[in-house]
């Protein structure tokens, strides 16, 4: 659980520093 916690941490963060559409492209593998 920890991990998936670090995870979403990590999405959310991309998220705010970057668009939506550029930070959703750079974490969809």
């Amino acid at each position: 659980m920890g991990s998936t916690r670090l995870s979403v941490a990590s999405v959310v963060t991309v998220a705010s520093a970057a668009p939506l559409p550029w930070g959703l492209n750079n974490v969809t593998p």
